[in-house]
């Protein structure tokens, strides 16, 4: 994951950062990290109601 990051960061792909370091801090999966919107941050609590996909369909808040 670490070369994924540097590879992004060298390559000025700021998009693909970010969906690397959520993947790798959040814990959350590919689909769900696909799904975020702009409207899902929230500057004070992080992820705001992201579609979590698992053991059921739910929305969640990531910190």
């Amino acid at each position: 994951m670490d070369t994924l990051i540097e590879v992004a960061r060298k390559r000025g792909r700021p998009r693909d950062v970010a969906i690397f370091l959520i993947l790798r801090f959040t814990g959350m999966r590919r689909e769900s990290v696909a799904t975020l919107q702009a409207r899902h941050l929230d500057a004070l609590w992080g992820l705001r109601r992201v579609r979590v996909k698992g053991w059921s369909d739910t929305r969640r808040s990531i910190t």
